[in-house]
């Protein structure tokens, strides 16, 4: 969190992001948008809620999280997904929960892993699009 909030010391960033986190908690709803709760005849505006230093400093910890995502991402190369991680990483968690707690999956997978392929989520997608979706099993129960 340092190199958000500017300091090489990572405690004390830490304990600034904690006063920060807390701040922006109950200030960004009413920063960002203007509102009628106060007063229903004039409109709130986010000048009159936010304190100056309080909006400098947002400021300021956006330009420090760009500064370092333009460092990141001009020193490191982004991480290649296949196309299978892709599509297990975006499932919905209940489906995903659903299927991993479905012994006929594990019964695939272990099939997979028997002819070399250990790939969680090619085994994932390939289970749904072969058994799954057409409602069938892999495994037939005696």
């Amino acid at each position: 969190m340092q190199w958000a909030l500017g300091d090489s010391e990572p405690t004390e960033g830490i304990q600034k992001a904690i006063v920060l986190i807390g701040h922006l908690a109950r200030g960004r709803e009413a920063s960002l948008y203007t509102d009628i709760r106060s007063n229903p005849d004039r409109a709130q505006l986010p000048k009159e809620v936010v304190r100056k230093e309080a909006a400098a400093n947002c400021v300021q910890l956006a330009a420090n999280c760009l500064a370092y995502a333009k460092r990141h991402l001009n020193e490191k190369a982004p991480t290649t997904f296949s196309s299978a991680q892709n599509t297990f990483f975006t499932m919905k968690s209940g489906k995903a929960r659903d299927l991993l707690n479905e012994p006929d999956f594990w019964w695939y997978f272990i099939w997979r892993k028997g002819n070399g392929d250990q790939d969680l989520s090619e085994a994932v997608v390939g289970y749904t699009r072969d058994y799954l979706s057409k409602d069938r099993l892999f495994r037939q129960v005696d």
